[in-house]
């Protein structure tokens, strides 16, 4: 969906990345490593950092209730990824 205007302006701006994938353009409010925590430290998330380890239906679910604040997120990183914090992504 494609907004312009106002609204579109203040929407949360949400990028995917798997792996191999690169950070470009604008930085994202919110950054989600879909298969791969790694392409999180290169990412210039403004918000948020969230990794999903998943493409499936469900981890698709699962991410879109965290983004809209019906679930909390409360996973860490089970691996050090330069560039974000290990307390949690």
């Amino acid at each position: 969906v494609r907004e312009r205007g106002p609204k579109a302006r203040r929407a949360t701006q949400v990028r995917l990345l798997g792996l191999g994938d690169r950070p470009s353009g604008p930085a994202p409010h919110v950054v989600v490593a879909l298969d791969t925590p790694y392409v999180l430290g290169d990412s210039r998330a403004r918000t948020a950092r969230i990794a999903t380890y998943g493409e499936t239906a469900g981890a698709m679910r699962a991410l879109v209730s965290v983004l809209l604040g019906r679930t909390k997120a409360p996973g860490h990183l089970p691996v050090r990824v330069g560039g974000v914090a290990r307390s949690g992504c």
